[in-house]
């Protein structure tokens, strides 16, 4: 198969805010994975328009204020997915 996104795709995204997860509600994955939600604004839309988005994160344990993360911002790809999938943005990186 092929990949939907790839490392081209990434996108730049400011966080803005980052509260962390109750373990009980989302489990805890191995390793250092602390899950969090996090309120971020695309890099390129920062001071032009005020759209933020929310999105559940795996990275609660290296996130901060002010950081700059990348991930995948499905709403402007492509592809053949439903409309909830394409209202999402995944943090993959920071």
């Amino acid at each position: 198969f092929l990949p939907v996104l790839s490392q081209p795709q990434l996108t730049e995204f400011v966080v803005l805010d980052v509260t962390l997860v109750d373990h009980g509600e989302a489990g805890r994955a191995r390793g250092n994975v602390v899950w969090c939600d996090v309120e971020i604004a695309r890099v390129a839309d920062f001071g032009v328009n005020d759209e933020r988005i929310t999105v559940r994160s795996h990275l609660g344990h290296v996130l901060h204020v002010s950081d700059v993360a990348l991930g995948y911002d499905v709403r402007t790809a492509n592809v053949g997915l439903d409309e909830e999938e394409l209202s999402r943005v995944y943090l993959v990186k920071k």
